[in-house]
């Protein structure tokens, strides 16, 4: 059972300047801000932990902001776990990755390769009717989700709503992505996955952003916020105001909007903190602004035929990891990955390379990337 003490006067969403290494004395004023009752309370404090990058590359949540959460949980008498399910495909690197993330180090003996235990749950999807979903995710009294705020070639952005898929094991991501690999299909998944179970605070790493084309081969973009609210599809509006998108251009929170998930908007929360909007964030090119949205609308097949994906020859090791992790087994090794006709442009091999190897090629790539702007 959910236990949490809630002031009705708090805001929607709490921003604070910062820095790496991120102090215990700002995750203070977010706990006292949004207070949890915790003591004695099982929480799960879920990162974001894509695959094998260093803190330095803006992929995966910062070890020193779940270094203080911990800590602050921990003063609080919790009993605190911390992990994620990485990757699309198995459990067998989770502890590898956590490690090389450097949140393995950063939490010691909280960290926990959550895949290893799993349980079958109903989900609410017109493509597919249950999912395995880790247990400590549902053993847990509180969830305390701390994403990183990047782009998505895919999904558009990944913050609140998205950081929750890591709730599945790494097969049935594999499934998902192949059932519903369109992007506004798969924000529905995602919003579907995202009702399980909505975390019960949401910190989010936006120190250093990243911008373009993420979730792992993007830019970093230096921000230097942190926020965090208890609601975390409100932090996702909060979100797309900061780096200047309009939410409705936004798969996920349109979809929460239809499903009575979202009422507000940007202009009616509810802030506690001092921002403006990012300049000229840059969208990946899968992005739709308005411009874009209605030549997508009318030229879509075009837009689609002419785009696809390849290997960077100079960047590629050859490691094979993008054809291990897609989810059509469309990609063969020789020896370097080629793109069978099966490609569902769903980007995970994109998402997952380590080495930025995967990109787009083909005649529309320059067009898109113009029309993502906002």
């Amino acid at each position: 059972m959910t236990i949490r003490v809630q002031n009705v006067s708090e805001p929607d969403v709490h921003v604070q300047d910062s820095q790496y290494d991120i102090g215990e004395e700002q995750i203070e004023r977010i706990f006292e801000c949004f207070p949890l009752e915790v003591k004695d309370r099982k929480v799960l404090v879920k990162p974001n932990l894509l695959g094998l990058f260093t803190p330095d590359k803006a992929v995966t949540t910062h070890p020193s902001l779940v270094r203080s959460v911990v800590q602050c949980l921990k003063r609080r008498g919790a009993c605190v776990t911390v992990g994620d399910n990485p990757g699309l495909r198995g459990y067998g690197d989770n502890e590898r990755i956590a490690r090389f993330t450097g949140i393995h180090d950063a939490v010691e003996d909280c960290y926990q390769n959550i895949a290893k235990r799993s349980t079958q749950v109903t989900l609410k999807n017109r493509r597919n009717d249950s999912v395995l979903v880790s247990t400590a995710v549902l053993e847990s009294d509180l969830i305390v989700s701390l994403p990183k705020l990047k782009t998505h070639m895919l999904t558009q952005i990944t913050c609140g709503i998205k950081n929750t898929f890591g709730y599945l094991v790494g097969g049935e991501k594999t499934k998902l992505h192949s059932l519903s690999h369109a992007g506004r299909d798969f924000c529905e998944t995602i919003v579907d996955v995202f009702s399980i179970r909505p975390p019960d605070l949401t910190i989010v790493d936006a120190v250093v952003a990243m911008q373009g084309s993420g979730p792992s081969a993007g830019d970093p973009r230096e921000i230097g916020k942190l926020y965090a609210g208890r609601d975390a599809v409100l932090v996702d509006l909060f979100t797309a105001g900061l780096i200047g998108v309009p939410p409705e251009r936004l798969h996920q929170l349109h979809i929460a909007k239809e499903r009575g998930l979202l009422s507000k908007t940007v202009e009616a929360l509810k802030i506690e903190g001092s921002w403006k909007p990012v300049q000229n964030f840059a969208m990946p090119s899968t992005f739709k602004s308005a411009v874009g949205h209605r030549f997508f609308s009318t030229l879509g097949s075009l837009i689609r035929w002419g785009t696809k994906l390849e290997a960077d020859h100079d960047k590629c090791i050859k490691c094979g990891l993008c054809a291990k992790q897609c989810p059509v087994e469309a990609i063969k090794m020789n020896p370097y990955p080629e793109f069978g006709k099966g490609c569902i442009t769903c980007y995970c091999c994109h998402e997952i390379c380590p080495h930025g190897a995967i990109h787009e090629s083909g005649l529309m790539r320059y067009p898109r990337k113009l029309w993502a702007k906002t």
